[in-house]
């Protein structure tokens, strides 16, 4: 920090905030990989249990039913990922901005309100894809929302399950939050020699 004539200070920069910064960026990330990870994994899931049912899995080879459904989830991942940037926005938000003492950050509380998150995002985007398409039933298609809300649900639980166990990692106080006094904020003034303050 630098200080003018007057023994004043000019700015106050504070280094380490940049890579606290940083860090939040990448425990966010993550974070959200691994809810994505969580809906491939459901989605695969339900594919087999899916073909199972449908007498596929008497003929098809356990191998093939495996790479069958896990490539179809990959291209659900995909068609719905333009749905799910939305909403990671959002998770970001609450990364950044949520204190890293709220009781928030418990990691039986974040689990379950990512789950609670997860299936109301699915269901918000429902309602909206509804609205602008011709026949507003087939968004709203309940038996399907219903068997969606599951990988929903594991997608947005995971995300904050593993947001939550790694935010002493990631999610540092920064150098002049509250919590951060006096340990971590250090204010320095320089006075030219011969000046001393009043």
């Amino acid at each position: 920090m630098k200080s003018d004539n007057g023994g004043r200070m000019n700015n106050l920069q504070h280094p380490s905030d940049v890579k606290i910064g940083e860090k939040r960026v990448i425990g966010a990330t993550l974070s959200f990989l691994a809810g994505l990870f969580a809906l491939w994994v459901t989605l695969t899931v339900q594919g087999l249990i899916d073909l199972d049912r449908a007498g596929g899995g008497s003929i098809v080879p356990l191998g093939s039913r495996i790479s069958f459904a896990a490539e179809l989830a990959v291209m659900l991942c995909v068609i719905a990922l333009p749905l799910i940037l939305p909403w990671f926005v959002a998770f970001a938000a609450f990364y950044f901005l949520t204190p890293r003492t709220s009781i928030l950050w418990r990691w039986f509380v974040c689990t379950l309100a990512g789950m609670f998150m997860g299936v109301l995002a699915l269901w918000i985007d429902a309602l909206i894809i509804s609205l602008f398409t011709a026949e507003p039933s087939l968004s709203l298609n309940l038996p399907l929302l219903k068997l969606a809300s599951i990988p929903a649900s594991a997608m947005g639980g995971t995300a904050c399950l593993v947001a939550a166990l790694t935010v002493r990692f990631f999610h540092t106080a920064s150098a002049c939050e509250p919590t951060a006094l006096p340990k971590k904020c250090h204010w320095e003034f320089h006075f030219p020699i011969g000046h001393t303050p009043s």
